[in-house]
């Protein structure tokens, strides 16, 4: 190394020194032009938040929609209606990055909905009230049952989605892919949401970020499988849930804000004719109430009543002034049927016609008629029919005069059954509401009756338990004589078991039977005299009899008796678990109940427990019911129907989902244990002439 002049590197000394900081400055004013010039630490937070949702939203749907149309014709549409460009894609982790994730979530709940109201159009349209009521209990966090989520996600991501210009597979695959991959995401996102809302999560907008982590697994997957035959890896998987969680917070909280108005029901202008309510609680609640009318059964909603139109900028927007809360009782008035007390003494409002005069103070109208029509969270009623705007369902009627669902009368058919013609006898009994009530019911079996045997071998050959439901210790008992000719057609239905409603602990009496035909003549069954042709049948046409009641004394479980409660013994759960228990052995076996009707029952009475139908269905077994409706000799236990169809001349079947005049009439309305109960409480009815008219 050559010697250095100090005196020569003392005058250089100082320009080096300069010369070394200047270029270090060089290099940070390089590094601060990096930071400049890099998008993604130009743009604040916000910017990307907006692009990304102006991108999501408005450019990738117009994007997918031309995209075809330049594979087809050979344009340039999606490059000359690119006119915003996507957000550079932040560092994961990042604030930009969960920026642009939120971005892309809000503007894709646009999109989103878009999908989700055509699909609800199609699946909703025609939905009665009932069938509306248990859609919406079926919803989950995206405010979708699993059906609509899986058409809504493949809908999306096949129509709204473009293709990305990496891809180069045709492009009806592609977007096929993306469709597929779509409905699989939204299925596993719903079915984990609704997972967990029946464990207990209130919140929608937690429930959808927490089902989000595994819908983003398998979308991740999904897409991987598809386009490159591979599991997802890490780096792959992390920003597909990270994305699916926003996305699937956002879908929740926009549910938990918007959850009200789910029907597509369209709504209706406030008016001052008749009376008008808003519904606390929204659509969801004026829904359910609707379902349980359509049931026959009592609604009961929390509402502000209409108390003008609003004054002012509020008055301008269409806004109306609204009283205090108050609880409005829904229910259909018919003659002879009675509104539960617990719903009476809550209620501070009752729309309902034909009300006893003791209702007068609480009733919202005073006429005897009153139609309903419902908006999305609103009602309006009035003693006159109302008009309704295009797409809206027609005003209920709250009386008792249901006009029919189907029309399926035949000339032929209305030759056989009863005219629709009422005795002078009994005309004068009635006023002229009943007499036009009574018409209508006999309309209804002329329209619907059918020949008993087919109907009920048909129902059999459906299910796996058919109930056929008799009055107990009636010895001329119609059910019991059509036995031997019914049980043979039965058996080439799939029918391997008679279930009879005798305690358990006379089986032996059975087996004994089954094996020699002789021994049923023990005295402590209390209808063993009259039972003998039904068990002879099962014997002859190979059906096992199976004594399926619990070990009690008749009368023990009595439902109306407060003598017994204290000791009542569940026997529709015995008898169900022991029917239960016989088509559990084996998928071929198939069951005839023939017992006491109320043991069949669909519905549940105020205060009591499921009937035996009940709990087999509910132990996912397929049931049918049908009851027997005869006259007796008493008269306070004869099903009332029969007082008006004194002209039948045969027996008739009647299947109640399409009868609805006949579904909605009492059982017995002199009985006050039985009064409570309607004839759609069976799937259907068979109505048996008095010996008299035969």
């Amino acid at each position: 190394m050559p010697d250095i002049d100090l005196v020569t590197y003392s005058r250089q000394a100082p320009a080096i020194r300069r010369a070394g900081e200047i270029c270090s400055m060089s290099k940070e004013v390089e590094f601060n032009n990096s930071l400049l010039l890099d998008p993604s630490n130009q743009v604040s937070n916000l910017d990307q938040f907006a692009r990304s949702l102006a991108y999501v939203s408005l450019q990738r749907p117009l994007t997918a929609i031309v995209q075809p149309v330049d594979r087809i014709l050979g344009t340039d549409l999606e490059q000359k209606t690119n006119w915003i460009s996507p957000a550079e894609p932040a560092a994961f982790g990042t604030s930009k990055f969960w920026a642009q994730q939120a971005g892309s979530a809000v503007g894709m709940l646009g999109t989103f909905w878009l999908a989700s109201k055509l699909v609800r159009g199609l699946t909703r349209g025609g939905m009665t009230e009932k069938e509306l009521s248990a859609s919406l209990s079926d919803r989950g966090v995206l405010g979708l049952t699993m059906k609509e989520a899986a058409f809504t996600g493949f809908l999306h991501d096949f129509a709204l989605v473009p293709c990305d210009k990496r891809d180069t597979r045709p492009l009806l695959l592609s977007r096929l892919h993306g469709g597929v991959n779509g409905a699989i995401t939204m299925t596993a996102l719903t079915a984990s949401g609704m997972g967990l809302q029946k464990l207990g999560l209130k919140s929608e907008a937690l429930a959808g970020a927490l089902s989000a982590i595994p819908a983003g697994f398998v979308n991740a997957n999904t897409d991987t499988l598809l386009r490159h035959h591979r599991f997802a890896k890490a780096d792959e998987v992390i920003p597909s849930v990270s994305t699916m969680v926003v996305l699937g917070g956002a879908f929740g909280l926009s549910h938990q804000l918007r959850g009200k108005h789910e029907s597509g029901r369209s709504n209706f202008s406030w008016s001052a004719e008749g009376k008008s309510f808003q519904v606390t609680g929204g659509e969801v609640a004026l829904t359910r109430a609707l379902g349980a009318l359509e049931r026959g059964e009592a609604g009961m909603v929390r509402v502000r009543p209409y108390a003008g139109p609003n004054s002012g900028v509020s008055g301008l927007f269409g806004l109306a002034k609204l009283g205090p809360e108050r609880s409005l009782l829904l229910a259909h008035g018919q003659h002879g049927s009675q509104i539960p007390q617990r719903f009476l003494v809550e209620a501070d409002l009752v729309a309902t016609c034909h009300a006893d005069p003791k209702l007068a103070s609480k009733l919202v109208l005073d006429a005897n008629v009153q139609f309903l029509r419902a908006g999305k969270d609103r009602i309006s009623l009035a003693g006159v029919g109302q008009p309704v705007r295009p797409g809206e369902r027609s005003p209920i009627r709250l009386g008792n005069e249901l006009e029919p669902v189907i029309e399926t009368a035949t000339p032929e058919r209305l030759e056989r059954f009863p005219k629709e013609e009422i005795s002078p006898e009994l005309r004068k009994e009635m006023d002229r509401t009943e007499c036009k009530t009574i018409k209508r019911l006999l309309r209804n079996i002329n329209q619907f009756g059918r020949e008993p045997d087919p109907l009920v071998v048909q129902m059999m050959r459906d299910h796996r338990v058919l109930c056929i439901g008799e009055l107990h210790a009636i010895f001329d008992n119609p059910l019991v004589e059509w036995a031997p000719s019914l049980f043979p057609q039965l058996k080439a239905a799939g029918a391997t078991h008679l279930a009879t409603e005798v305690p358990y602990v006379k089986q032996s009496w059975f087996d004994h039977f089954n094996a020699t035909g002789e021994g049923l003549g023990d005295p402590a069954m209390w209808w063993s005299e009259n039972w003998g042709p039904v068990w002879k049948a099962a014997r002859e046409n190979g059906l096992k009899i199976v004594a399926v009641d619990a070990d009690i004394k008749h009368g023990e479980s009595n439902p109306f008796s407060d003598k017994y409660k204290p000791n009542r013994v569940d026997r529709d759960l015995h008898m169900a678990t022991t029917i239960g228990g016989i088509l559990e052995q084996s998928p071929d076996h198939k069951v005839v109940f023939y017992g006491g009707g109320f043991h069949m029952r669909r519905f549940n009475l105020p205060h009591e427990s499921a009937s035996c139908r009940q709990r087999l269905v509910e132990q996912n077994h397929t049931v049918s019911s049908v009851q027997g409706l005869y006259s007796i000799w008493d008269a306070s236990r004869t099903p009332t129907i029969i007082k008006y169809t004194t002209g039948l001349r045969e027996p008739v079947a009647i299947e109640m989902d399409h009868a609805r005049n006949v579904a909605e009439f009492w059982y017995r309305a002199t009985d006050p244990t039985m009064s409570r109960l309607k004839l759609k409480n069976w799937d259907s009815v068979i109505i048996f002439p008095s010996k008299a008219t035969q």
